[in-house]
């Protein structure tokens, strides 16, 4: 989970740390901006990593506005 906080680990180790087994690891590479797009938006699918997926420094536009309008906020 540290590993998030190393600014020289590179995105390909935080894409494989985003398919650790344990949703704890998932979670926190999901918040990490160098997590590929495609990736983050798979963890926002999961019911472990959603919340932390929806905070994703790399969540596009049309995803935030997709989890606003599934909530009900115009």
């Amino acid at each position: 989970m540290l590993v998030a906080r190393d600014p020289e680990a590179p995105a390909e180790l935080i894409e494989r740390l985003s398919h650790d087994p344990s949703a704890g690891v998932r979670c926190v590479m999901a918040g990490d901006a160098r997590l590929p797009v495609g990736r983050l938006l798979e963890l926002l699918d999961e019911p472990e990593t959603i919340g932390a997926a929806a905070e994703g420094p790399a969540l596009p536009l049309t995803a935030m506005e997709a989890i606003l309008a599934a909530a009900g906020i115009p």
